[in-house]
């Protein structure tokens, strides 16, 4: 290899060794300004020198990057953890590669973008130049880094924004703060960047100073608070350990004090005693109780464990083998005779604890000192966990009752055994601090008096480096336990402060912005210079381009066809063209200097003045017509005049430009005409018409397209899309159409649905294509026809036939039943229809029917006379047993449903329920009646049984009731003395629930009466109002019962406008029920309104109250029997909920109507109506 060709190796590899050094060093002083937690960097040089040393040196020094970073990051994995594992070495490498790619990236961007080399002289490189180095290039290391890190597992998914965040702005800021520092020492040109040293280096390095100090001091007082604070925290935590520790202590000695209490315990004892405390404190595994046993009494003692139920017992140690083997003989033994709980732990029993040196020690110490004893930290097997726990025995000395144990050799002699504790300690640290309390805090309990490689009992500290540490001693027994606590992560970020951050990030954003602004002002100056020069040489060329086009702008002017003119602020002309000595046949040199009221009439001088004045003031082109007298007649001009402005923005005069429009004009008015004459056409149909282009934008739309489309909030439809005035689907459709004629070029015929105004019709549309005069389709033409109301002809001409179809099948599967009779006659009562099952029930046929008879001969003659007489008393007029008893009634649009009895043709007689309905023409008029019938013998057989029923109970309840009612009257009368006022308010109580129970008596027999049809009415002309003051006295005590006063309100005019003819006994009897349940449902001290108004041919009488009103659920059926609204409130009021329905049957016997309105908590008002006198004489 040459020695050039080597030379130049060994300088590259020089170059990349130093970059790598450079990086790491710089990389460690950026861990000075770390800040905890976790010490994150906010600024990351490194990130800075990379780039531009690889801008500056080119991609050769990449290597030096990888290498930098790789070693640097093996540096902080080893610091945190005091190995190197296949972990922190993967994540060096993948950040190395990061950190390289970054590098690469950035100066490819900066390259290709700013280019290089880069003086950066203006603003917009130098924030190219910091974009791209900075926020764009450094995503790269940031994503490579934080993805490395969680593919690792190092780092939780939740996690990875903020720490991508953290990174990302370290690197960024890296970047702003070295790049230009390192460009001044080596970017390239060199003259801008060399000279750049002082006024934007300096300046750069003293802020940065003051920016490091300044944080410096906010981060080691924010530090030292936070360590304060940590320590009050894990003094309390160091308490509440030691109190922990101190009762667990106590119970051992309670249990020491329970041995010493008695000379023998038993088995059951010792487990009534120790299982409350084992069920309580779970940090406690196993309670033991162990006697000295002497070497002359072993088998003596082993003799009576066995017999206590322990069969294999023995007193045993462990072997070579870690196995149970019976004791070898010594002087004495400390064997476990109870444990508790038994179950898992019955292995232990008999097991010499003296035979364990360990064990010996700590049995030794507790029986020599009185006090507990306490072993090294060991490994407790724990079955019922997965993991084995740690935890310590805690031995209590037992002596003799009363025994002298002042001394050492006293306590030896009088010792009898220990209680035995066997305490998990790390599960008493988790009873003591919540899991919140062990992620805020991390801490190691160590026994300082055990080995050290067996004295930690609890650790969750890590190797990371911390900030702040507490150390305490803890005391358990006769052991002293070290504290160690450290903050956690979880404990930073609760108690993070934001000071020492927001005084670095923001000293380095001050720091970066003066960088710009320096870097721009210099770059500035620089440019400043660079165009001065630039700007003379481009002075001097506008001035030769300037006069090429005054050249250019002559012959132009000279050689267009529009006449051109200006003039100064006086109106005299500078220039004119040679059109404009054409137009007005005027020379230029004749021209030039003269005014316009030189040169043209007075009154064409001063509107052309006016016109140029309105220009000059206003400072805008005016666009105006003139009409010039030529040769060949009258044209017409369209001038232009604009306002000529100097350099200084000052109007110096005005330029006319004037475009003979003649042919144009006559072209506008001729297709005006046309289009006035279409217009016209297309206005007068009575189809929408539209014209739309290739895009569905309206270019026409007669009247009537506008009268069912045109919104009302435009005032026109002419260039808006068929997409603002349908739905999106509507237009869609639409525009189908179109494109399928645009693309076919023929017209389109369909049928549409269409909504205008609200209403759906339905439309023939005809789509036709537009053509322009080359033949190119340029739109659509779409002529709409209504055919709704044919459509509607058509459709209801098929559903009247449908429905006649239906209605002659009913019909015909009607009249052909069995079940019951149908009879329909004329209005004189002549029979014209006869159907089977009238053929069936009566034995006659249709031919022996129709035509010829009326339905009088199918019943009794008795039986008609009967009912004309009743009827003939209800209207007051003479009804004859005739037809007329069945029509009477009908003629009126009264319900007519009766009782009757038939007469067969084989002479036997059949009850039937017979109805009759008037039947009336299209014009309204009554046209015959149909006589509807059915068998009602069994009902009448069930009839006879109800009634017999009903008068039995009746007589039944009446009877009692009677000598009740009378004896209760006697007693409340003083037949027997003065009565006490508790027995007089018990003897009011059984009264009212007698006459409440004669009223349903009554109220039964009344529903009785009415279904059977024996309900009697005696019908009299009265006047109402009398009646109605009759029933409001009758209700007045019962209203005063509940505190509310009844009033009468009339408003009818004339002396006999209250005549009606009616039942006054009924018509009472259904006022006196409406007028009790609007008082006991209306609060106290209400009023309740009885109201007389006249309507036509019908008297209506309303009762208003004030009460709580009536339930939706109830309303339907309100009038129905036993029907009563479901409340607390209505039940404690309510009656047999038969009232209103007699009162309806009543009032629709009279040929009234009844019902109510009511609204919750307002009140309701129950109403029915009667015809007046005159009205019943003209049915």
């Amino acid at each position: 290899m040459p020695v050039s060709s080597l030379n130049n190796v060994l300088s590259l590899v020089l170059r990349n060794l130093l970059l790598a050094f450079v990086y790491i060093l710089f990389g460690r002083i950026a861990l000075l300004l770390a800040i905890p937690p976790g010490y994150a960097i906010a600024v990351f040089p490194p990130a800075g020198i990379a780039v531009t040393a690889v801008l500056t040196g080119g991609y050769r020094l990449l290597p030096g990057v990888a290498i930098g970073s790789c070693i640097f990051n093996l540096w902080i994995g080893w610091e945190s953890q005091g190995q190197f594992n296949t972990t922190n070495v993967a994540l060096a490498l993948l950040v190395a590669t990061g950190a390289t790619l970054q590098a690469m990236s950035s100066v490819y961007l900066l390259k290709r973008f700013v280019g290089y080399p880069a003086a950066l002289d203006d603003e917009r490189h130098v924030a190219l130049f910091l974009l791209l180095a900075g926020p764009a290039g450094c995503l790269v290391n940031a994503s490579v880094g934080i993805f490395s890190l969680f593919t690792l597992g190092l780092l939780p998914a939740t996690d990875m924004f903020g720490n991508w965040f953290t990174w990302w702005i370290g690197d960024i800021l890296g970047v702003l703060i070295v790049a230009p520092l390192i460009m001044i020492l080596m970017g390239h040109p060199r003259t801008i960047w060399k000279s750049r040293r002082l006024n934007v280096g300096l300046p750069l390095l003293l802020t940065l100073s003051v920016v490091v100090s300044v944080f410096l001091y906010v981060r080691g007082s924010e530090l030292e608070r936070q360590r304060q604070e940590f320590a009050a925290e894990a003094i309390h935590m160091t308490q509440a350990i030691q109190q922990r520790f101190d009762f667990q202590s106590e119970l051992l000695r309670n249990m020491e004090r329970f041995f010493a209490s008695t000379e023998r315990i038993s088995r059951a004892d010792f487990n009534t005693f120790v299982s409350p405390t084992l069920q309580r404190e779970q940090t406690i595994i196993a309670v033991d109780w162990a006697p000295l046993v002497m070497l002359k009494e072993r088998p003596a003692y082993e003799a009576r464990l066995k017999a206590e139920g322990h069969a294999d017992f023995s007193i045993k140690q462990r072997a070579d083998n870690n196995l149970f083997a019976p004791a070898a003989e010594r002087e004495f033994y400390i064997p476990i005779e109870f444990v508790e709980p038994y179950i898992g732990n019955q292995a232990a029993l008999g097991f010499d604890l003296y035979s364990d040196p360990g064990r010996r020690d700590s049995i030794e110490r507790a029986r020599d000192t009185g006090k507990l004893s306490t072993t090294s930290p060991l490994r407790i097997i724990r079955t019922d966990r997965a993991k084995n726990a740690t935890g310590s025995l805690i031995f209590a000395p037992v002596y003799k009752r009363n025994s002298p144990v002042s001394t050492v050799e006293e306590r030896r002699t009088a010792f009898r055994g220990v209680v035995l504790c066997v305490l998990q300690v790390d599960e008493l640290v988790r009873h003591v601090f919540s899991e919140d309390a062990r992620s805020q805090v991390l801490f190691r309990l160590r026994d300082l008096n055990s080995a050290a490689d067996k004295a930690d009992v609890y650790n969750t500290l890590g190797r990371q480096p911390t900030a702040a540490e507490f150390r305490s001693v803890i005391l358990f027994g006769d052991h002293q336990f070290e504290f160690l606590a450290q903050p956690s992560p979880v404990y930073w970020h609760l108690h993070h402060s934001w000071s020492a951050w927001a005084t670095l990030i923001g000293g380095l954003i001050f720091t970066s912005l003066i960088s710009v602004y320096l870097l721009v002002v210099s770059g500035n100056a620089f440019h400043i210079e660079h165009k001065v020069r630039q700007r003379t040489l481009e002075l001097q060329a506008s001035k030769e381009e300037l006069i090429r086009s005054g050249l250019l702008l002559q012959t132009v002017m000279e050689g267009t066809e529009s006449y051109i003119h200006v003039r100064d602020l006086d109106g005299r002309y500078l220039y004119i063209n040679k059109e404009y000595e054409t137009v007005f046949q005027i020379k230029r040199e004749n021209l030039i200097g003269q005014t316009i009221e030189d040169v043209f009439p007075p009154d064409l001088a001063r509107k052309y003045r006016s016109a140029e004045q309105t220009v000059i003031a206003t400072k805008t082109a005016l666009r105006t017509e003139a009409m010039v007298q030529q040769k060949d007649g009258l044209h017409t001009y369209l001038v232009v005049r604009s306002p000529l402005i100097n350099a200084d923005g000052e109007v110096f005069g005005a330029c006319g430009v004037g475009t003979d429009i003649t042919q144009r004009k006559r072209d506008e008015t001729a297709q005006y005409e046309n289009l006035m004459l279409l217009q016209a056409v297309m206005d007068s149909t009575a189809s929408a018409v539209c014209l739309r282009d290739k895009n569905g934008n309206y270019l026409y739309a007669n009247k009537e397209y506008d009268r069912l489309f045109k919104p009302a909030n435009i005032p026109s439809l002419i260039g808006t899309s068929v997409f603002y005035l349908f739905s999106r689907d509507k237009a869609e459709q639409y525009m189908r159409m179109s494109d399928e004629v645009i693309r076919t070029g023929t017209t389109l015929r369909t049928e549409i649905a269409v909504t205008a105004g609200g209403v759906d019709t339905t439309h023939i549309l005809m789509l036709t294509p537009l053509r322009n005069e080359s033949g190119e389709i340029y739109g659509v033409c779409t002529v709409g026809t209504d055919i709704s109301q044919r459509k509607k002809s058509e459709e209801s001409i098929l559903a009247l036939n449908a429905q006649l179809a239906e209605t002659t099948a009913l019909q015909n599967a009607i009249l052909d039943s069995a079940n019951f009779s149908i009879i329909a006659t004329d209005t004189s009562g002549l029979i014209q229809v006869w159907s089977k099952g009238a053929e069936l029930m009566l034995g006659y046929s249709a031919a022996e029917m129709i035509g010829l008879q009326t339905p009088v001969c199918l019943h009794d003659t008795a039986e008609l006379t009967s009912r004309a007489a009743k009827l003939s008393q209800e209207f007051d007029i003479q009804v004859s047993a005739g037809f007329a008893v069945f029509a009477l009634r009908a003629l009126q649009g009264m319900a007519d449903e009766s009782e009757w009895t038939y007469k067969r043709k084989d002479g036997s007689h059949l009850p039937v329920m017979l109805s009759v309905t008037a039947l009336k023409d299209d014009k309204g008029e009554i046209s015959g009646f149909l006589n509807i019938a059915y068998d009602i013998t069994e009902r009448k057989k069930v009839e006879v049984m109800k009634n017999e029923f009903i008068s039995t109970v009746s007589h039944e309840l009446r009877t009692p009731l009677t000598s009740i009612r009378g004896a209760l009257g006697l007693l409340m009368g003083g037949a027997l003395g003065k009565m006490p006022e508790s027995a007089e308010k018990i003897l009011d109580i059984a009264t009212k629930n007698c006459q409440r129970l004669v009223r349903m008596i009554n109220d039964i027999l009344d529903v009785e009466k009415i279904e059977s049809g024996k309900m009697e009415f005696n019908f009299a002309q009265v006047h109402l109002i009398p009646v109605l003051e009759q029933a409001i006295a009758a209700t007045a005590s019962y209203a005063e019962q509940h505190k509310v006063s009844l009033r009468l309100q009339t408003e009818i005019a004339g002396e006999d406008a209250d005549v009606v003819r009616i039942d006054t006994d009924r018509i009472t009897q259904v006022l006196i029920n409406l007028l009790s349940n609007a008082a006991k449902f209306s609060p106290q001290g209400a009023t309740v309104d009885v109201l007389l108004t006249s309507q036509t041919g019908q008297l209506r009488v309303a009762i208003i109250d004030q009460g709580i009103g009536i339930a939706d659920e109830f309303r339907e059926r309100i009038f129905q029997k036993f029907a009563q609204a479901i409340s607390s409130d209505f039940h404690k009021k309510s009656g047999t909920g038969l009232g209103l329905s007699i009162s309806k049957a009543i009032i629709e016997h009279h040929g009234g109507q009844i019902g109510f309105t009511s609204v919750i908590g307002q009140g309701s008002e129950f109403f029915f109506t009667l015809p007046v006198l005159d009205e019943l004489r003209a049915l």
